[in-house]
Formats: structure tokens, sequence, C-alpha cells
């Protein structure tokens, strides 16, 4: 899974800049400071933060899934 494996600080630079670049862009369209956003995006990668985000996602997916009629 490269997503996990990046939001858990994999040492692969290339991916991890382009995950940084990308969420910074996408917070920046409501802060307006490219910079302040790629702090932010860096602070949610390195605190972990990012990663129980997906966490969460993927366990209210298998809920939904588990809790729908087949």
């Amino acid at each position: 899974m490269i997503m996990r494996s990046i939001l858990e600080c994999e040492p692969n630079k290339a991916r991890r800049d382009t995950v940084l670049l990308n969420a910074a862009a996408a917070i920046a369209t409501t802060t307006d400071s490219m910079d302040s956003a790629l702090e932010e995006a860096r602070h949610s990668l390195t605190s972990g933060a990012a990663l129980d985000k997906l966490d969460a996602l993927v366990s209210t997916s298998q809920q939904l899934a588990a809790d729908s009629p087949q």
C-alpha cells in the first residue's frame, strides 16, 4: 500500500514530496497561503494525523460495507 507507506513516513523522498505538495495545494485553496499550507501538510504527515485519518476512513468504509445489504 503506497499511501500507507507514505503516511508512515517511508524514506522515499520523491513520493513524500509529491504527497506534501498535493496536500498543500488543497489546503491552500482555503488559506490562500502556500507556505502555511505546506507547513500544515508537513505537520499532518509527521505528527501521524494524516495516517490516523486514513485509518478512520478505512474503518468507516469497512463498517459501511459490512452493514450494507448484499
